[in-house]
């Protein structure tokens, strides 16, 4: 049995960078792995993977079209690795990614869900590196890890059932199911080039329905993991009133995430508070002033509610 198995979903791929793609799965460093590609495009591609000439490449076509989302759980369901990786069939893994990924899951056991720092297009992408701020981020602000480097524990993805569902943003909504179940880290290094064409999910997508179906989701698990959150994205005006169940939620953070970076708790109330004071605040040079001000967040509040009271 291998120790890892890598999911490739793969769909109408240009074979130029899906070969690059290839090439630097089978290039790792370590190598005690299994590929298992997933193929949803309608012709038979069997032969262009065959010509890799390499026995831990398995090829999987499917008869009928499935999608991205069934067809990386398909690929989860026939993984035989104790570590499940995931991989975009026009990226490109750095060749020590595998070894470096093994190493920190094995030197840390309460890991559940593993990603690496990244470059998107030649632009370096950090991201936050510890659980707590990896799970604040993903209920309620950003993305906070990527797929395409990921490595996660087999035993936890069965353990609670985790799958991708057929959505928009699958990867996002699966990152959310996990936040009550797994633990997250990731690893300070870049270890994936991200490429994004014409073709690829991430552009065919595109950037208003991954935002919007992005929102939704947030939402959703908001209300799971907290109870319903302060709605602020769709309100254009603000009162005292509101503020006082805004700090609620606060509270409510501070307590669940212990932890927390203040680098993150400061840059989602922040945005928050400018979006608010955007829609609210109605003289301009104030409301400058305000988002443009050096103040603690909560001094900058106190100051709002004293100007709106005038």
């Amino acid at each position: 049995m291998p120790e890892i198995s890598v999911v490739i979903p793969a769909y109408n791929v240009d074979k130029v960078l899906c070969k690059r793609a290839v090439d630097s799965i089978l290039s790792q460093t370590f190598r005690d792995f299994e590929v298992l590609v997933v193929d949803d495009t309608a012709a038979d591609e069997s032969e262009f993977y065959k010509s890799f000439g390499d026995d831990r490449l398995k090829y999987i076509h499917n008869d009928s079209r499935l999608g991205l989302a069934q067809s990386r759980n398909k690929a989860m369901s026939m993984a035989s690795g104790k570590y499940i990786a995931f991989m975009d069939a026009d990226d490109y893994s750095c060749p020590t990614r595998f070894q470096k990924q093994f190493d920190f899951m094995e030197q840390n056991r309460t890991v559940d869900v593993l990603g690496t720092f990244y470059t998107a297009n030649g632009k370096k992408i950090r991201l936050p590196v510890a659980d707590s701020d990896i799970r604040f981020r993903l209920v309620f602000y950003d993305g906070a890890i990527l797929m395409p480097t990921v490595m996660a524990r087999a035993e936890t993805i069965r353990r609670y059932g985790l799958q991708f569902p057929d959505s928009p943003v699958e990867d996002y909504e699966f990152y959310l199911s996990a936040v009550a179940a797994a633990t997250f880290a990731n690893l300070p290094a870049v270890l994936l080039n991200k490429i994004d064409h014409a073709n690829s999910i991430s552009v065919q997508k595109g950037g208003k329905l991954i935002r919007d179906a992005s929102f939704a989701a947030q939402r959703k698990w908001q209300e799971r993991l907290i109870g319903a959150p302060f709605d602020w994205r769709h309100r254009r005006s603000f009162t005292v009133d509101d503020w006082t169940a805004y700090h609620r939620q606060v509270a409510d953070l501070q307590t669940r995430f212990p932890d927390l970076n203040d680098k993150y708790k400061r840059r989602y109330f922040n945005k928050i508070f400018r979006y608010i004071v955007r829609h609210t605040v109605r003289e301009t040079n104030f409301r400058r002033a305000l988002m443009k001000s050096d103040l603690p967040f909560w001094f900058k509040i106190d100051q709002f509610f004293k100007e709106q009271k005038k």
